[in-house]
């Protein structure tokens, strides 16, 4: 395995001990992979660390990226049917979406997370967009960036009048699911170190300029994308 997937199996093998994960603000990531990897070491009966094999740890990713290819679904009545499909098929052929749902990351669940959100802001239902949110956030720290996109595009493109009612109904959400899930100075430590990580930089630091040249690399897509949501913002729009 992967030394990312060993530490990760290290800190669940921590969870089946002792039932407490054992989250540290400047290292690692929230504990939401840590209890979905929990319940697949129920299900199989390997309780414990030394029990835990590459299938136990790596099937909750699995099941994330199997439900992340079907999530364009729920954007159908806004997309159409047939791009919904056209989309679910891309991600199930992505070889990206396919290497890392065998991965025991945070990654696609907090991408399955993520389609949840935009799917749920979309069609307007509130509390589930704030237990998507939390779930987000209770993932992996980066979730802010994804949600602070996506509060931008939706300003861009739909220039909304500022709801009270939604936004009261999210919040609600959000709070009463992180109080199940999380602790709020959890979140507070998580948020502070997120952002001294990033000004610092460390290994993981890259010039300004590198995740544009990403997104080039992936332009065909991305063009697909940029497509596909311009068609979307017209039909969403007739129904604002």
């Amino acid at each position: 395995m992967h030394a990312d997937e060993a530490i990760l199996a290290d800190k669940l093998g921590t969870l089946l001990a002792t039932g407490a994960y054992p989250y540290d603000p400047a290292e690692y990531h929230g504990p939401i992979l840590g209890y979905l990897g929990w319940i697949s070491a129920h299900l199989s009966g390997r309780t414990t660390y030394t029990a835990l094999t590459e299938t136990t740890l790596r099937a909750a990713p699995a099941v994330a990226g199997i439900l992340l290819a079907l999530s364009p679904l729920l954007l159908a009545p806004a997309i159409g049917r047939r791009d919904a499909i056209a989309a679910c098929a891309w991600i199930a052929v992505s070889p990206v979406m396919v290497y890392y749902s065998r991965y025991y990351i945070p990654e696609i669940p907090l991408a399955l997370w993520t389609a949840l959100f935009l799917a749920a802001v979309l069609r307007g239902w509130w509390p589930a967009a704030g237990a998507a949110a939390v779930l987000m956030i209770a993932t992996k720290e980066t979730a802010v960036l994804s949600l602070a996109a996506a509060g931008m595009a939706w300003v861009a493109a739909f220039r909304p009048r500022f709801n009270y009612k939604a936004i009261g109904v999210a919040a609600a959400g959000l709070a009463l699911f992180l109080a199940v899930a999380w602790k709020w100075g959890t979140l507070a430590q998580s948020v502070a170190s997120y952002l001294a990580r990033g000004t610092r930089g460390g290994i993981h630091a890259h010039p300004w300029y590198t995740y544009f040249g990403w997104l080039v690399g992936e332009s065909p897509i991305l063009l697909l994308g940029l497509a596909a949501a311009w068609r979307s913002r017209a039909r969403l729009g007739m129904k604002q």
